[in-house]
């Protein structure tokens, strides 16, 4: 669920865009883009799936949705309230003041010194990595669910609407199909982007500039994530497919609870990726196409764990309703 504001307290002019789009495929007939054959049979010697780390609570948090981090010192998460904490790696994260109760549902940076945070308002938030964080004012109305860039000069904020900066404090409207609502923005560069449409529409920018559609699954789709750009996952509330970049979509085995979903997808590398779950799992996959499961928090299976990252399969950090918590080695 799946990913934060610039200079100032003004409001920040936004010019028309010129990015332009495409609708998907045939529309909302078209038949569902996924390989009948589930992925693993077609990927067979892959990986063994990453360790199960021991996971331990690091402090009272609650209300979180999203993590991330330059650094194994260097990470940050946020949630609802205007909460934003950072940690050196220490296991202590003060919040920081952010100046806004809106809640903040995705962070994002280019690097330590250049991170972005996404409200549910008209508001983004910047800092430079010193603890103070900056706001651009968009129109009212406007409300981001997540931030995603390939780098400093090439960022989006998404939901209603996607808007796009250079790193200069400009945000421009992108419009992405018909319009239709983004939930999250992952890429491989800035001419290997996907938009993750709120229904079944999985949207994809090369140097072209344009966002061409597809439907694979024909579910409301919730994440995408890769490792690179032949090396794909995206997600439903209930499944996972892989892609090798061509446009094709594999189905994968995970078997969730009875009401569990997905809620995030995380490629760390190709042989560790990672899935978290509604009802306290995170499961992990070597990239042969099986998944296997663990409880961050045992007998508590209501944990709604939002986001996951980390610098290796030992170092994990999961944002969560109840705080954060670090997955390292037993």
């Amino acid at each position: 669920m799946n990913d934060a504001a610039s200079p100032g307290d003004d409001a920040s002019p936004r010019s028309n865009g010129d990015a332009s789009d495409a609708s998907p495929g045939s529309g909302d007939d078209a038949a569902p883009l996924v390989d009948a054959a589930l992925d693993g049979a077609a990927r067979a010697g892959g990986a063994p799936p990453p360790p199960a780390v021991q996971w331990l609570s690091e402090g009272s948090l609650p209300g979180l949705h999203s993590v991330w981090g330059s650094a194994a010192n260097d990470i940050y998460v946020a949630g609802g309230g205007g909460t934003l904490a950072h940690s050196t790696g220490n296991g202590q994260w003060p919040v920081q003041t952010t100046g806004t109760g809106a809640v903040i549902n995705g962070v994002w940076g280019s690097g330590p010194a250049d991170i972005y945070a996404a409200t549910n308002s008209n508001l983004i938030l910047h800092s430079t990595g010193n603890g103070t964080w900056a706001h651009v004012v968009l129109p009212s109305g406007d409300m981001f669910t997540g931030i995603w860039g390939s780098g400093p000069n090439d960022i989006y904020a998404y939901t209603i609407p996607v808007v796009h900066s250079t790193g200069a404090g400009d945000w421009t409207p992108v419009t992405i199909g018909s319009g239709d609502a983004i939930v999250q923005i992952w890429g491989s560069s800035a001419n290997d982007i996907y938009a993750v449409g709120s229904t079944t529409a999985l949207y994809h920018r090369t140097a072209s500039g344009t966002w061409p559609g597809q439907t694979p699954g024909g579910q409301p789709l919730t994440g995408i994530a890769g490792s690179s750009a032949t090396d794909l996952y995206l997600i439903d509330s209930t499944n996972i497919y892989h892609s090798q970049g061509d446009g094709h979509w594999s189905a994968q085995t995970i078997t969730l609870g009875a009401s569990e979903t997905l809620l995030s997808i995380w490629a760390l590398a190709p042989d560790a990726i990672y899935a978290t779950t509604s009802s306290g799992s995170v499961f992990r996959s070597g990239g042969d196409g099986t998944w296997v499961g663990q409880i961050v928090q045992p007998g508590n299976n209501s944990l709604v764990v939002e986001q996951i990252w980390g610098t290796s399969p030992k170092n994990l950090y999961v944002a969560t309703a109840s705080g954060v918590f670090h997955g390292t080695a037993p």
